[in-house]
């Protein structure tokens, strides 16, 4: 065998070993190539994760849990209008499809100053849980006693969930819900019960990072609405009576006739006397309504009283004036003072007659 006869199986099988490596560096490059494609890096970012260039995602669709909650009031009591507060016993209660959520531990009282939670238990009943508790609490209301005792109130229990309507959303149980009408103290009338829903819109998400920051966040609130008018008028008689006593005493005044300069002087001091204790009074009324800001039917009243005492003392003073260099007695006092006191019972009742018809 010559030489080159030798070389030629030589030649071969170095060719297929140098092919046999190019195709080996081949497939290592596509594999490389691939795990690269597939690294983080170059991934595009999962579905409701952060990413640089939105670190918004959606809200999160379908994936709350819809809960019907209902709510029967025991009693209302301990009402401070002064304080701006009452106190209610009542039962809540919620249906939910699952347990995924528990409406009783994620519930919150979104005007009470303070709440008791208690007889609290759960039952699973056709596939659906079912929670319940009792709550006793204080709770906060805007009082608006301007038409005192004609006044209308409208007291709130208004509940949330702690998640926002992305994870959890209320269905008012209206069918169940409702309220003892012997919880309603005596004084008082509840003349409607409503269990209402609305939404709530925060502006924070409270740090949640799954929330747009521009948009807040929204909550599910259902509001226990009880109508309330006044029943009583005991306390308005307790409160206006001594205006009106002053008034009467305002006029015996002028019964003795304005014949010395001991009977003016008699007068003035009188006067003087009704008109602080109107201003004593005035200030009681106040602090037992709980107006110190607002003019109550009441204040009116008192206004009106010392308005009136007021004149009388200026009818009392120009009286003497125009007749104390005179031997006969004043013969207009008379006719002046009875004009005031007309305007004066006019006055009061067109204050009242307002004040019940707006109330």
């Amino acid at each position: 065998m010559t030489l080159a006869a030798r070389g030629r199986p030589e030649a071969t099988r170095v060719g297929r070993r140098a092919w046999r490596l190019s195709v080996v560096l081949r497939l290592a490059a596509v594999a490389l190539f691939a795990g690269l494609w597939a690294s983080p890096a170059f991934a595009a970012p999962a579905p409701g994760r952060p990413h640089p260039a939105n670190l918004t995602p959606a809200p999160r669709a379908g994936s709350w849990v819809t809960c019907t909650v209902g709510s029967y009031v025991l009693s209302v009591h301990d009402i401070r209008p002064a304080a701006g507060s009452f106190r209610a016993d009542l039962w809540v209660w919620s249906v939910c499809p699952d347990r995924r959520q528990d409406p009783m531990k994620l519930m919150e009282f979104t005007n009470a100053n303070e709440i008791t939670k208690s007889l609290t238990g759960s039952e699973a009943t056709a596939g659906r849980s079912y929670t319940y508790m009792k709550v006793t609490g204080s709770f906060r209301v805007d009082w608006d006693t301007r038409s005192f005792p004609f006044d209308r109130h409208r007291l709130v229990i208004a509940m949330e969930p702690n998640d926002d309507i992305h994870d959890s959303r209320y269905r008012p149980d209206h069918e169940n819900s409702s309220y003892a009408p012997d919880g309603i103290p005596g004084e008082w009338n509840a003349t409607s019960f409503r269990l209402t829903k609305s939404r709530h819109t925060y502006r924070t998400t409270f740090g949640d990072p799954a929330l747009d920051p521009h948009h807040g966040s929204t909550y599910d609130r259902l509001e226990a609405r009880i109508d309330l008018a006044r029943a009583e008028y005991n306390s308005f008689v307790k409160l206006a009576g001594p205006v009106y006593v002053a008034a009467l005493i305002t006029l015996m005044v002028f019964i003795p006739a304005l014949d010395c300069v001991e009977v003016m002087l008699g007068r003035l001091g009188l006067l003087g006397a009704v008109l602080f204790a109107i201003v004593l009074n005035m200030q009681q009324s106040s602090a037992t309504t709980g107006s110190e800001t607002a003019l109550t039917l009441t204040d009116k009243i008192h206004v009106l009283g010392l308005v009136f005492t007021l004149v009388m003392i200026g009818i009392n003073v120009m009286t003497w004036t125009t007749s104390r260099h005179s031997d006969e007695a004043p013969d207009g006092e008379r006719r002046w003072v009875i004009t005031a006191a007309v305007v004066y019972a006019v006055g009061n009742l067109a204050l009242i007659t307002c004040a019940a018809m707006s109330g």
